[in-house]
């Protein structure tokens, strides 16, 4: 039985199709369902008192990928963005703030108080906005629509042969959601790669 599943998975993953542990259990079940191996499983789960009596669970899972380590391998997610915990600290965020409040004075939407104020939950702070409809926020996040590299799936880890050079076709966007300081949406601007 592991063979042909083995093969099957090589296959997929030369494709580029990512297999679970959700999706290879659920493979092996469609696979044995309707065979002498659905028997098998019934009598051998009924001989140790388990629940499920036709499926295959965890504990095939964990012997399938043991059968078969020489040609699978467990993929868990992969680190971006390294820097940004060296970079974020609290004084590199109040220096980028006190100049973005001076900028904001300049150009006539905030002014400086003398007596520091507490907004909502905020950190006490001097400035207040006078003209918050002028002021837009804006947030950039990115993503790629060929999830391949971050190696999971719903927060599965990927199943994949132990071969180098799957191909990967990564198409990357960018949504850029703007508000005003009021909360009124403005505008989502979505950049694709082409």
């Amino acid at each position: 039985m592991e063979p042909i599943i083995c093969d099957f998975c090589i296959r997929l993953g030369k494709m580029g199709c990512p297999l679970t542990k959700t999706t290879i259990i659920k493979l092996a079940n469609d696979l044995i369902m309707d065979t002498e191996y659905t028997e098998r499983i019934a009598e051998c789960k009924k001989l140790r008192k388990l629940k499920g009596l036709t499926k295959l669970g965890n504990a095939w899972y964990r012997g399938f990928l043991l059968c078969n380590e020489k040609f699978l391998t467990r993929n868990g997610s992969a680190i971006k963005d390294a820097k940004r915990s060296t970079w974020v600290t609290r004084e590199n965020f109040q220096n980028m703030y006190e100049n973005v409040y001076e900028r904001m004075v300049e150009a006539g939407i905030a002014k400086k108080e003398d007596i520091e104020t507490v907004q909502e939950d905020g950190l006490p702070s001097k400035y207040s906005l006078t003209l918050p409809e002028y002021l837009i926020f804006l947030d950039e996040t990115g993503c790629n629509t060929n999830q391949m590299n971050d190696r999971k799936v719903g927060g599965e880890v990927f199943i994949l042969p132990k071969i180098s050079g799957n191909a990967t076709t990564d198409i990357h966007f960018t949504v850029l959601p703007f508000i005003s300081g009021t909360g009124v949406p403005v505008l989502c601007a979505i950049i694709f790669k082409s």
